[in-house]
């Protein structure tokens, strides 16, 4: 009995406490700009305190509910629970993410300077691992066009501005990077100095069409592939000599594009 009693007495000194971490719900990964309030689920008897450190440091709060302030970077926070007036000899960590997806600092139309009609792929230049990228016709809102890193264009008939913005889960880039997509008016097709040329069988020609400053002209054997019998020149003479009737075709090439 006395022995009992002894114990039951005893006062335990510089005695050490670890409890299990609450459990902490609300949203732990937050878009850049954004708070989120995280709540400790406490048993009969316990209180917390939240901190910005594993130890030492000024309480943030006392409530089992905590809002963050607007965050731009990941942050952990520590909570402290005490029990009976006993305080956990260790804080838990609760990080919270924050998600910043930037928009691209390079995106590459190739070709950039197309002929009406055509279409061009556009890319984002080192697209980063887990980011997703959206393509848009507006700098805002607008209409969503495609999803991934490259966007292949509609066959164009006039300039087109596109815009594409980075995400990570919900998240938006702040602003969205633009690319210009330059359109070249087709040349005007070519005239023939004579369109129907009459030479005897064997007899040597030289066909031409009317020639402009900055174009090219391609001579075929046929409406569409072919051969090419002549890359550039506004003239064509047929080697060898013809012997029967002959079509050619030509093809205008604006040099400048």
């Amino acid at each position: 009995g006395g022995l009992a009693a002894l114990v039951a007495n005893l006062d335990i000194y510089q005695a050490t406490y670890i409890y299990k971490a609450p459990v902490i719900t609300g949203s732990t990964t937050v878009c850049s700009g954004q708070t989120t309030t995280l709540t400790a689920a406490l048993a009969v008897g316990e209180t917390v305190n939240w901190y910005s450190a594993a130890t030492g440091g000024a309480s943030l709060a006392s409530t089992a509910a905590f809002t963050t302030p607007a965050l731009t970077t990941g942050t952990t926070y520590y909570v402290e629970v005490t029990r009976n007036g006993c305080v956990n000899s260790e804080r838990n960590p609760v990080l919270v993410t924050v998600n910043n997806p930037i928009a691209p600092a390079s995106v590459v139309a190739s070709p950039a300077n197309i002929c009406s009609g055509d279409t061009t792929t556009i890319t984002v230049q080192s697209p980063v691992v887990g980011t997703t990228y959206n393509w848009y016709d507006a700098a805002s809102n607008g209409n969503l066009l495609f999803t991934g890193t490259s966007y292949t264009t509609p066959n164009l008939t006039a300039p087109v501005t596109y815009y594409v913005e980075a995400v990570i889960g919900s998240c938006l880039s702040a602003a969205r990077t633009q690319v210009n997509v330059n359109i070249n008016p087709q040349p005007s097709v070519p005239v023939p100095v004579s369109s129907n040329v009459i030479i005897q069988s064997g007899q040597s020609v030289m066909l031409a069409v009317t020639s402009s400053p900055g174009i090219g002209y391609t001579w075929y054997d046929a409406p569409t592939g072919g051969t090419i019998l002549e890359p550039t020149s506004s003239t064509y003479t047929p080697t060898p000599a013809l012997t029967a009737n002959k079509t050619f075709y030509v093809v205008v090439v604006d040099l400048a594009t």
